[in-house]
C-alpha cells in the first residue's frame, strides 16, 4: 500500500509543479514507478509522455507504458494503445489491431473507447461512415451515464417528418 501512495504522490507532484528536467530524483521516481508500478501508475505516467505534460513528449515511451499497463489490464491503458497503433504513436500503424484494442476496451466498458469508436463511424474514419452505427456506439457510453455520449446522440439524432427516429439497438 505504501508503494503505491508514493507512486501517486509523485504523479501528483509533476501535475501541481509543471516540473521540466531530468535532475537525478526525477530520473530516480520515475525508473521506479515504471520498474514497481501498478497497471494505473503506468497508464498515468504514459499519458504524460503521450501529452508531454510535465514531461518531454515521447510517444515511443508512452506506447511502450501503454503496452505494459494493457498487459497487467488496464482498459484505459488498452484504448490509449489502440490510439498508439492506428495513428503510428511509437509503433508502425496497424489498424486492425488498433480497431481491435478499441473495441475491447469499450466491451470492457471505456466510455472513451465507445465515444471514439461512434466518431469513427460518424466521420468514415478508420470504417465505413454509418451514422446508426455511430449513434449506437455513442449509446454503449450514454447508457453508462456519459453526458459527452449523451450530447452526441442528441446533437447527431435522426430526424425524419419533424420528429426523431427510433434506433432499434441490438441489446
Amino acid at each position: 500500500m505504501t508503494v503505491n501512495i508514493k507512486f501517486d504522490m509523485y504523479y501528483q507532484f509533476l501535475l501541481s509543479t509543471k516540473y521540466h528536467g531530468d535532475d537525478d530524483k526525477h530520473i530516480k521516481w520515475s525508473y521506479n514507478i515504471i520498474k514497481y508500478g501498478t497497471a494505473t501508475d503506468l497508464y498515468k505516467i504514459g499519458c504524460q509522455y503521450y501529452d508531454g505534460v510535465n514531461v518531454t513528449m515521447n510517444y515511443n515511451r508512452a506506447y511502450s507504458l501503454f503496452e505494459r499497463s494493457s498487459k497487467l489490464n488496464n482498459v484505459n491503458a488498452s484504448y490509449m494503445l489502440g490510439i498508439c497503433y492506428l495513428f503510428g504513436f511509437g509503433t508502425e500503424i496497424d489498424i486492425k489491431k488498433g480497431l481491435s484494442l478499441i473495441i475491447s476496451a469499450s466491451d470492457r466498458e471505456c466510455d472513451s473507447a465507445s465515444i471514439f469508436m461512434g466518431n469513427c463511424y460518424m466521420h468514415g474514419d478508420f470504417v465505413e461512415k454509418d451514422q446508426y452505427t455511430a449513434i449506437s456506439w455513442w449509446r454503449l457510453a450514454a447508457d453508462r451515464g456519459n453526458n459527452l455520449a449523451i450530447n452526441l446522440i442528441d446533437e447527431n439524432s435522426l430526424w425524419e417528418y419533424g420528429k426523431p427516429i427510433e434506433l432499434q439497438l441490438n441489446q
